[in-house]
């Protein structure tokens, strides 16, 4: 009797540590699928940090030429920011598809830059093929129309980031 007892034992305690080998088991995968979903949630959040950093470098790197282009327009050195139009151009077409942040107004924006500064250096070197004195308080007044989009642009995409 004493055996068939202790065999009864046994067997409950092997069912008890069997339950709580299940439930520990459940446990550790439920916590694991949250570790798991955090992990993927930071990574995301790391991305767009990351991605936002990048817009924010390559849009001030954008207002620089153009500033320069501003400047170089003061000086009438027309042959060199005749040059430098092509750089202004492509830097705003390569941040119109490199950054999937941008929003629709944003983008906007960005392909309203790039169609005034075909304008403008259609115009520039046009006057300057015809040996007439470009507009230059209309050509700066244009860039600093871009400039300031960019901007906006800029402090919005560091808002974002806050």
């Amino acid at each position: 009797m004493l055996a068939e007892m202790w065999g009864d034992i046994s067997s409950a305690v092997g069912t008890l540590f069997t339950a709580f080998g299940v439930f520990l088991t459940i446990w550790v995968l439920r916590r694991e699928k949250n570790i798991e979903t955090a992990v993927k949630a930071g990574v995301d959040r790391n991305t767009k940090d990351i991605q936002r950093a990048f817009a924010i470098a390559d849009v001030s790197a954008t207002i620089a030429i153009a500033q320069e282009i501003k400047r170089l327009h003061r000086l009438d050195a027309w042959p060199i920011a005749l040059a430098r139009y092509p750089d202004l151009r492509t830097a705003l077409i390569r941040f119109r598809h490199e950054h999937p942040l941008l929003t629709k107004d944003q983008l906007r924006t960005v392909q309203a830059a790039i169609t005034q500064i075909g304008t403008l250096e259609d115009t520039l070197e046009n006057s300057t093929a015809n040996k007439t004195p470009p507009n230059v308080p209309a050509a700066n007044r244009a860039l600093s129309d871009i400039i300031d989009g960019l901007e906006a642009i800029s402090a919005a995409t560091k808002l974002k980031g806050n």
